[in-house]
């Protein structure tokens, strides 16, 4: 299948150790049984068969496909929009997993989700950095301009605001 939005991005999602690198397929071109993840910012995507295959390689993709609805197959991942933000959360043991979809399986224990955010495609490593300065961070590090009531750091101290 070719995407036919211009708008619309193809990305492949390659799961090492506990961490998630997304890499795009810049043709488009939606391997058969292959999972990806879709980017666009168009209410609906477009999309129409193509006999050839994509110039891009899908090795390295660790998005399982599935053509039909099925139950959690055991430490499945699905992407999902939560409070935390966009990522990949891990389904519950009760959950399916809808026809038509993708979902990583993850057997490590130290991760209970892979959050993405904004245009990064890959975590490499964790680095901390001084949170000292009297700026307000949530939990995941990220700086937070108006915070609402929560958890946050301060001053390398969590506080809660209520």
């Amino acid at each position: 299948m070719k995407v036919v939005s211009e708008e619309t991005q193809v990305f492949k999602v390659n799961l090492s150790g506990s961490a998630i690198t997304m890499t795009e397929i810049a043709d488009g071109i939606v391997t058969k049984g292959q999972g990806m993840v879709l980017k666009s910012n168009s209410n609906s995507i477009s999309m129409t068969v193509n006999a050839s295959a994509s110039d891009d390689n899908y090795d390295g993709n660790s998005l399982q496909g599935t053509m039909t609805a099925i139950a959690n197959p055991g430490n499945a991942y699905v992407l999902n929009k939560k409070s935390a933000g966009i990522g990949f959360y891990k389904l519950k043991a009760e959950g399916t997993i809808g026809a038509n979809k993708a979902y990583l399986v993850y057997n490590g224990t130290e991760t209970r989700e892979f959050l993405l955010s904004g245009e990064a495609t890959g975590i490499d490593n964790v680095s901390v950095s001084n949170c000292g300065n009297g700026e307000v961070y949530d939990l995941q590090g990220r700086r937070v301009s108006q915070p609402t009531k929560g958890l946050y750091i301060v001053n390398d101290k969590k506080v809660v605001i209520k």
